[in-house]
């Protein structure tokens, strides 16, 4: 997750890119520590070999921070730069995408979180299918990208903001995945809300997390697929809780569903169904789940991100 300057050398110079955290709104199921914001700044490096060679270089870096930063329609603030792991490797980042087909959901998401409305449910042309986006998270502004993650070519919305998680693991909590339909169709795939988080964690992976209600907590493992646009389950570890003794920490089962997501019309409880895994077994192998994907490369890091404000 880690933007790196490059240059050469001979032509001596360095143009950063961004470090936009995000503070955002959704719905789904995931939890995560908080996020933190950063304003986005701009800082340009010039080494010198000569007096002749500094004066053409310091020209060409600002001609350069100049162009490459194209400005939004809709906000007050673009950023293309995020800080510089130290011992990093020199690597040259990918120019700044924009996709117009989905301005009207941004803009539309930014007016009703300035009416003050509790939902959005996306523009006119939105599926039906799509998901709802809660906006009990949003404090004032929200950031996107466009990505494409399964790398067939066509963008994808991701609205967020950048988090680390209680391992101090870093990813990216969704506020808003969307998709464009062949039938040109806006189509939310996930996002959070207050007792719930959903992250992108790297490759075609999220993780969602959060309560299920009382007595009751999930975490599923999503994989984005793009024949249908929609995320698959890959794994849906359930914790039920039995206190038993007021005066004593609550009693957790945790059972594991593959593939699917346990239901009520399924068992009453997921500790009574006897066809999944349960206990250490359960454990084990949602730690084997998430560790797969985790493994996977984060591509919203190397992205430039633009900043709404709604306030």
């Amino acid at each position: 997750m880690k933007n790196i300057l490059s240059g050469r050398a001979a032509a001596l110079f360095m143009a950063s890119l961004m470090a936009v955290t995000v503070s955002g709104c959704g719905k789904v199921e995931n939890t995560d520590s908080q996020n933190s914001i950063a304003e986005t700044t701009v800082s340009e490096t010039v080494t010198e070999e000569s007096s002749d060679i500094e004066s053409s270089s310091v020209t060409a870096v600002e001609s350069t921070a100049e162009s490459s930063v194209p400005e939004s329609a809709v906000t007050t603030e673009s950023s293309s730069e995020t800080e510089e792991p130290e011992d990093s490797e020199p690597e040259q980042t990918a120019e700044k995408i924009t996709d117009d087909r989905y301005m009207p959901y941004i803009e539309g998401l930014a007016e009703a979180i300035r009416s003050g409305e509790r939902d959005y449910n996306g523009p006119e042309n939105t599926d039906s299918e799509s998901a709802q986006v809660s906006l009990d998270l949003c404090s004032g502004s929200f950031s996107y990208t466009f990505t494409d993650i399964d790398n067939n070519g066509d963008h994808e919305l991701f609205i967020g903001y950048e988090s680390t998680d209680n391992e101090g693991i870093m990813t990216y909590t969704c506020i808003g995945f969307v998709v464009i339909t062949p039938n040109g169709e806006f189509k939310n795939l996930a996002s959070s809300w207050t007792r719930s988080r959903t992250r992108y964690v790297g490759g075609l992976y999220f993780l969602s997390d959060g309560s299920g209600g009382a007595s009751l907590h999930e975490a599923e493992i999503y994989r984005y697929d793009s024949s249908t646009q929609s995320l698959a389950v890959e794994a849906n570890l359930v914790t039920d809780y039995d206190e038993p003794d007021p005066s004593q920490l609550p009693i957790a089962y945790y059972s594991l569903y593959e593939g699917t997501r346990w239901s009520y019309t399924i068992s009453k409880r997921a500790k009574d169904d006897p066809n999944v895994l349960h206990g250490d077994e359960a454990q084990n192998k949602w730690n084997e789940y998430k560790e797969n994907a985790f493994s996977y490369n984060d591509t919203l890091g190397k992205e430039n991100w633009t900043k709404v404000y709604t306030d």
